[in-house]
């Protein structure tokens, strides 16, 4: 049932268009060079959090989300086949809380490299846009 999901608060807050949920998804594949899969700018009057991603398990890709001024928030990236156990051929794995914060109007990214090949990745990946009060 969804009152056991999620609390009052959030539902009033949701209802009164206090937090925007995005979820975006795809499949992408991957270089040996950094690329982008998706890229989005907080809106103004808002502060925004990438909650949680979900990918397909790869030990050659490395997922990166880039936050404000080009800053990767985890410098070497993360690896997909730590994140998940999922193979690419069959959906994605858990979504994995990040919980990393980007302030109003900067822009976020979620991009993926790998260290050989051009190997394909899932990924879906959850933000939610917070009315500053």
């Amino acid at each position: 049932m969804i009152e056991n999901l999620f609390s009052e608060e959030l539902i009033t807050k949701i209802i009164n268009e206090e937090v925007e949920e995005k979820l975006f998804a795809g499949r992408a594949t991957t270089a040996v060079t950094h690329g982008e899969v998706i890229n989005e700018t907080v809106p103004a009057g808002k502060e925004g959090i990438v909650l949680g991603v979900a990918v397909s398990s790869d030990n050659t890709i490395s997922l990166f989300v880039q936050y404000e001024q080009n800053k990767q928030y985890y410098e070497n990236g993360l690896n997909t086949a730590g994140l998940s156990a999922v193979a690419a051929a069959t959906g994605v794995g858990d979504e994995v809380p990040l919980m990393i914060k980007v302030k109003e109007q900067k822009r976020w990214a979620l991009g993926f490299k790998a260290s050989a090949g051009t190997p394909a990745v899932n990924w879906r990946i959850r933000v939610r846009y917070i009315k500053k009060k």
